[in-house]
């Protein structure tokens, strides 16, 4: 789960979360919306494919196979609470 908005994230917090020098950061990324779509493309786009992509390319039914991803979605108040996090992130960045 997302701890912390995207907006209100700082490099510090991030460093010291990620375990990683500010050069190796810079390096990689050139500043805070860089690593925004950074997540996008490593993070996101692989659990789009995972969950959404692969069970529908072969699915005999995909209305039935839809249903299934979306009743295997978790709705645990822990994991709703802050809502969804690329939905949250797009509309920070």
């Amino acid at each position: 789960m997302h701890a912390q908005d995207f907006e209100a994230l700082t490099w510090t917090s991030f460093l010291a979360t990620a375990g990683v020098t500010k050069g190796a950061l810079y390096y990689q990324f050139d500043n805070k919306e860089a690593l925004g779509y950074g997540v996008v493309d490593e993070i996101v786009a692989s659990l789009t494919r995972e969950k959404w992509v692969r069970p529908l390319q072969n699915a005999k039914n995909p209305i039935d196979t839809l249903i299934r991803i979306v009743q295997s979605t978790s709705l645990k108040p822990d994991d709703l609470q802050r809502g969804c996090p690329l939905n949250n992130l797009s509309q920070e960045m």
